[in-house]
């Protein structure tokens, strides 16, 4: 007779996920882009807070922020040594090189835009957002080809949600060689790998048919991120935990789909997003960002003039219709692109990165704050509101350390973004 295998506890708080951004196009900066590091007049918070712009297509524009400083009156940076323990490093340290081989790759800030009289790409490691940012005002040009990655942070102030983006490295995006092999520049993306959190209301009902009429369809989902303090009608409260936040994203159908292929994905996609009832589902997806306008040229004539440009060869036909296109509604979207693997246990190759047996439905609900309000829930600004070195350690712990080793070329581009180790 079979032996009945052990039902898993789940469990009822949630953990860290990953949640990162891979830009790739034309840096977007001006005159008062880094505007340097700021001290308000009787505090003791020096930092910068600053952020660029990546163009990756046609109107699709995503900013990165460079957010962090130190406390002059405790000069001391909180970061995580190679084993993600904490450790604390004295401001006056930070450029000794032996410190900086000790700090985990997930806490190093890396650039590699800087060129020597040889042109070859210089690539320099930095603790403090404040020295990255003295970096790109002097070597960051307007329209430099660049690829960014970073650590997304999800946010929500007076019920309205908020995405930023938190730089952790810059590298110069050109043809470069790897072992004599000529490498080409990358094309412009912007995409993002995140872990969401999927439960049964996450797909509406009827949402096949509507997909199938609309060409697209969304999801609601959840996504994993640590909160270290909460404002409470005024009064800030300490929590210290991983919530889930409400974040939906968009699934659609290809442009040109053959009715052979039709239902195999809609299969899928009843797979990866139709989740039974009083069940969280994990997921790893890799998404495409989609920041711009709605464009709609609508029923345009050629005119007796528009003509005549064309065939003058003043103007291509594509380019007039470009001139009439009409600019609408802003866009911001997360679109569905394919989902993420990880390696399977005493198996070769990897499985679709899924877990039905993690969550209890109780970890996706948040506490209610405004009743636990009390005296012992206030905290000090000036030294909780800006030290997240707890929130660091938090969401570094839950992530894959990145590969370091350099190719040949020494940008080591091909290690951090191979695209077949996402979601190991």
């Amino acid at each position: 007779m079979a032996r009945k295998t052990a039902k898993k506890e789940l469990l009822n708080e949630l953990k860290g996920g990953i949640a990162s951004v891979r830009l790739v196009g034309k840096a977007i900066v001006g005159k008062d882009t880094f505007p340097g590091a700021q001290q308000k007049e009787g505090k003791t918070w020096k930092h910068v807070r600053s952020s660029f712009g990546v163009a990756s297509g046609e109107g699709n524009i995503n900013y990165v922020q460079i957010d962090g400083g130190y406390k002059t009156d405790r000069p001391i940076l909180y970061l995580l040594d190679t084993d993600f323990k904490p450790m604390q490093i004295d401001w006056e340290d930070r450029f000794n090189e032996e410190i900086i081989e000790t700090v985990s790759q997930n806490r190093k800030l890396t650039a590699a835009i800087e060129k020597d009289e040889n042109g070859k790409v210089i690539k320099k490691e930095f603790l403090s957002e404040i020295d990255l940012e003295e970096y790109l005002k002097e070597n960051l040009e307007n329209g430099m080809e660049i690829i960014v990655q970073a650590d997304v942070e999800y946010s929500e102030w007076e019920e309205k949600q908020y995405t930023n983006y938190k730089i952790r490295s810059i590298y110069l995006n050109e043809p470069r060689k790897r072992n004599g092999v000529d490498i080409p520049a990358r094309p412009h993306e912007a995409t993002l790998r995140q872990t969401y959190l999927l439960n049964d209301y996450s797909l509406e009902k009827g949402w096949a048919k509507e997909l199938e009429k609309n060409g697209s369809v969304m999801v609601n989902a959840f996504v994993p991120e640590y909160v270290s303090t909460v404002n409470i009608n005024g009064e800030y409260v300490e929590v210290k935990e991983t919530w889930a936040f409400p974040r939906r994203f968009k699934v659609q159908l290809p442009e040109k789909i053959s009715e052979e292929k039709l239902p195999k994905l809609m299969a899928l996609y009843k797979k990866l997003f139709f989740v039974k009832k009083d069940t969280v589902r994990e997921i790893s997806l890799v998404m495409k960002l989609n920041e711009g306008y709605e464009e709609s040229s609508g029923e345009v004539e050629i005119t007796p003039e528009m003509q005549e440009l064309i065939d003058c060869g003043i103007m291509t036909e594509e380019e007039v219709m470009q001139d009439v296109t009409i600019r609408g509604d802003k866009v911001s979207e997360v679109i569905f692109v394919k989902p993420g693997f990880k390696k399977s246990d005493g198996e070769k190759g990897k499985v679709l990165a899924i877990d039905d047996e993690k969550y209890a439905p109780a970890a996706l609900i948040r506490p209610d704050l405004e009743e636990e309000l009390d005296d012992e829930g206030e905290i000090d600004l000036d030294d909780e509101d800006f030290d997240n070195s707890d929130k660091k350690e938090e969401k570094s712990s839950s992530k894959k350390e990145e590969k370091t080793e350099d190719d040949d070329d020494g940008d080591g581009l091909d290690d951090l973004f191979d695209d077949e180790d996402i979601f190991s």
